[in-house]
């Protein structure tokens, strides 16, 4: 398995899915992209759009994750149903990324929506938040510098445009 940090803490397998071919597909296809930029890309973009098509009815995504993580020697992985919580996620913030860009105010509200859905599923407060501890490379800051704007900055391009003075 995947060990994090310096202490060398064992990852779990939820985090990034790999396990599932299905989703391995997925965060290569996205992890690529990422990598120069989170460009434009109509392959992706309809590998996202497959990913949320087969998961958009799913009710309350984070609960099982949820359960999965706290459920002790019980914890059974992959999930019944082999739902990626991280991989929805980032789906959402491809197919936002891609809608944004679009003339028509209705696509760039279905953007904003897709955004905060993002932010919404990764659990009360980011409850489950631990993108930053996962190979998928997007976060919940992603979605939220993105809502109500037309141009897609990463966290990382952002904190780059606009650098944080250090503290008197």
């Amino acid at each position: 398995g995947t060990l994090l940090g310096s202490c060398g803490v064992p990852v779990p397998e939820a985090f990034s899915c790999r396990g599932m071919p299905e989703w391995a597909r997925f965060l290569k296809r996205l992890q690529a992209n990422a990598k120069i930029g989170m460009p434009p890309d109509g392959a992706l973009l309809d590998e996202a759009n497959s990913v949320l098509m087969q998961w958009q009815d799913k009710a309350y995504p984070p609960q099982d994750f949820y359960r999965y993580l706290c459920g002790g020697d019980e914890a059974q992985w992959p999930l019944p149903d082999r739902f990626c919580l991280f991989g929805f996620v980032g789906a959402l913030i491809v197919r936002s990324r891609h809608l944004m860009l679009s003339d028509d105010k209705e696509m760039r509200q279905a953007a904003d929506m897709d955004f905060g859905y993002a932010a919404t599923v990764l659990g009360k407060e980011g409850s489950v938040d631990f993108l930053d501890s996962s190979p998928w490379p997007v976060s919940i800051l992603d979605a939220y510098l993105n809502i109500n704007e037309t141009e897609f900055m990463t966290y990382e391009q952002y904190i780059e445009a606009f650098p944080l003075r250090p503290p008197a």
